[in-house]
């Protein structure tokens, strides 16, 4: 089991929210007009965050004894049973915005941004499912 990795992962997503609480304008509307750079911190931080998640679960996938089959998006629906809906449903909505972020999509929703960024407490949610599942797997 490469528990150390997982752990890892979820020491970076409790890092950069740290970040992001600190650099995150107080409203929605102070983000909207913020200047680029502090925009790009944010979207790029999200970025960060998805990309652990992602990365955490393939590892607890397979520290479960199951075989990865398919796309990413099997991959997480797959982790339902484990992780529970309502951490899945987020990492799924972490997942689109960081697609739109990262292919540079002109539809990616500052108010989505924003309600993502300071709405962060599903990531204590995120670490204690992955947590509880890996004792399980034990």
């Amino acid at each position: 089991m490469d528990e150390e990795r997982i752990r890892k992962r979820l020491a970076l997503i409790e890092e950069i929210s740290d970040l992001i609480a600190k650099s995150l304008p107080k409203t929605e509307e102070a983000y909207r007009s913020a200047d680029r750079l502090t925009m790009d911190a944010t979207e790029r931080r999200l970025q960060i965050v998805s990309e652990a998640e992602l990365d955490a679960m393939r590892v607890l996938y397979k520290d479960i004894g199951e075989r990865i089959v398919g796309d990413e998006e099997s991959l997480i629906d797959s982790m339902e049973k484990s992780l529970g809906r309502g951490v899945v449903e987020q990492v799924k909505k972490r997942r689109a915005l960081r697609n739109r972020l990262v292919r540079a999509y002109t539809d990616a929703d500052p108010a989505e941004i924003y309600r993502q960024a300071s709405e962060r407490s599903d990531l204590k949610g995120f670490e204690k499912a992955v947590l509880s599942a890996l004792r399980a797997a034990k």
